[in-house]
């Protein structure tokens, strides 16, 4: 058999070799992504777990998680970076994924702060004596001078009196809500 019978059988092996180790180093670089995909979500998931743990239990290690928290903010930022322009070309889609990518975690934030301040800004008011619904100091008053409402409505468990926003009724203990105004 001489050289130029063998030359097109020889091409198209050496195509599908070309062929089959493309594909195994694509699959490489995908596992490769998702393998330190996994890393950061796992490191994000933990930092703010570990925020949220010393926060509720009032450590003095706070301040500690808080960096991590950044560590892992600054992790996912260079990973991001890093991959970007592998996977999507900067020029066409890379700054429109970039923008929703921030403009959902903007949301997302918004959301959380939002659920957060709901629930604390009453107790902070009825801390320093103001209306737990407008904020007017309401001092021994039984009715808010600035919006009307009851400052303090008899408990659920045992009517006695109880100021509107408190988590514990005073005289019972109870957790359950003032009558509604």
């Amino acid at each position: 058999m001489s050289f130029r019978a063998a030359r097109p059988a020889a091409l198209r092996e050496q195509n599908t070799r070309g062929d089959r180790i493309a594909h195994a180093l694509s699959r490489q670089a995908r596992i490769s992504f998702f393998a330190r995909l996994g890393l950061v979500a796992f490191y994000i998931l933990g930092s703010y777990t570990l925020l949220a743990w010393t926060r509720r239990s009032t450590s003095r290690w706070f301040p500690l998680a808080g960096s991590a928290v950044v560590a892992a903010t600054v992790f996912a930022f260079v990973f991001a970076c890093d991959y970007l322009t592998d996977y999507l070309d900067p020029f066409e889609w890379g700054i429109a994924a970039i923008a929703a990518i921030g403009i959902a975690a903007t949301v997302l934030l918004y959301w959380s702060v939002e659920r957060y301040l709901l629930r604390r800004i009453p107790q902070r008011r009825v801390k320093r004596r103001q209306c737990p619904f407008c904020g007017y100091p309401v001092g021994a008053n039984t009715h808010c001078e600035g919006c009307g409402r009851e400052a303090v409505a008899p408990c659920t468990s045992c009517e006695s009196p109880r100021r509107v926003g408190t988590p514990y009724c005073g005289v019972c203990g109870s957790t359950a809500g003032t009558s509604p105004a």
